[in-house]
């Protein structure tokens, strides 16, 4: 009974982990701007943080912040956290660290790493392997193998990084990914839709 309630909660109750007592774990979100936490993550990072010598501090912000998109439409939270964190690269070396963030009360959010951090940490992030790096203003030099596509994203004056999805021109060549946002559960009926849509838009262009 206990494992099946443990399950539950992992499932459930706490969407940012798949184990409710493991390692606290932070979300790269380049979505989000500042810092942002549900109020049990912020208990269990805290007291895992306790529990190896370092201690959370519960901060009031100084203005009321209010947050979207979290789960309950909008939610206004007042409290921030400063949390030590310890992770450790890729050589087995251990870095020490604090993540500070607001805090919305009674919520699952998971521990969200916002655009302004990411910036300020000068990160790269490798989607592909999960890899992360966090570089000096020395910076690095991203020299691409085999064929590639190198965009330019927008910042937007919420600080959000955007890209540009509306320049169209009678040439372009198709990428090798059709679509940037999928979807698992694609049928062959969805497929078979969207094989004629895309053979009219090669006549129209070719018509041209």
């Amino acid at each position: 009974q206990q494992q099946q309630r443990h399950q539950h909660l992992a499932q459930h109750d706490y969407a940012w982990e798949d184990n409710p007592e493991g390692e606290p774990r932070l979300l790269p979100d380049t979505g989000t701007k500042d810092g942002l936490c549900g109020e049990r993550w912020a208990i269990h990072a805290g007291r895992w943080a306790q529990a190896r010598g370092h201690k959370a501090t519960v901060y009031k912000l100084e203005k009321p912040r209010l947050v979207h998109g979290v789960g309950k439409g909008a939610q206004t939270t007042t409290d921030g956290i400063t949390v030590p964190i310890g992770m450790e690269d890729t050589d087995g070396k251990k870095h020490f660290c604090a993540y500070r963030a607001a805090v919305v009360r009674g919520s699952d959010v998971p521990a969200l790493l916002g655009s302004n951090s990411l910036e300020k940490m000068n990160a790269i992030i490798r989607c592909s392997t999960g890899e992360m790096w966090f570089l000096d203003n020395a910076g690095v030099d991203i020299r691409p193998k085999g064929k590639f596509v190198h965009l330019q994203m927008q910042k937007g004056s919420s600080g959000h990084w955007y890209l540009p999805v509306g320049r169209f021109s009678d040439a372009m060549e198709k990428m090798a990914v059709g679509h940037l946002a999928t979807t698992t559960g694609e049928t062959a009926a969805t497929k078979a839709t969207a094989a004629p849509t895309a053979a009219s838009s090669s006549s129209s262009s070719s018509a041209q």
